[in-house]
């Protein structure tokens, strides 16, 4: 859906989407926040707001398919597979916003992100 913004009239909210990257067995995360749609150099120049991307690695669901049953399967991959598909925005701004002013400062990884060990 159309917003209203474009390369010379830059967001004034960030847009944040996330993603499920899978081929089935192996599971990818990813939270992209919007910031600015200041893509080029002379536009990039005088813009103190960046683009983020958070990841995690690639991680199994499961080990094998044996038979009729599944071996070393993991919970917290599903468990990170749920809260994705639970995530929904709040009201008035965009789902992990983390910090005032479409996101100038303040960048911290989003809660539904699970913690690196």
């Amino acid at each position: 859906m159309y917003q209203g913004f474009w390369s010379g009239a830059d967001v004034t909210r960030p847009f944040v989407s996330q993603a499920v990257i899978t081929d089935g067995q192996y599971f990818s995360f990813f939270c992209y926040q919007l910031n600015t749609l200041a893509l080029t150099v002379q536009a990039d120049r005088e813009n103190a707001r960046r683009n983020v991307c958070w990841g995690t690695p690639s991680q199994p669901l499961y080990e094998a398919v044996e038979g009729s049953g599944v071996k070393g399967f993991n919970d917290e991959v599903l468990l990170q597979l749920v809260r994705f598909l639970l995530n929904r925005p709040e009201e008035g701004r965009s789902p992990g916003c983390i910090a005032e002013e479409a996101c100038d400062s303040g960048l911290r990884e989003p809660s539904f992100l699970p913690k690196q060990r």
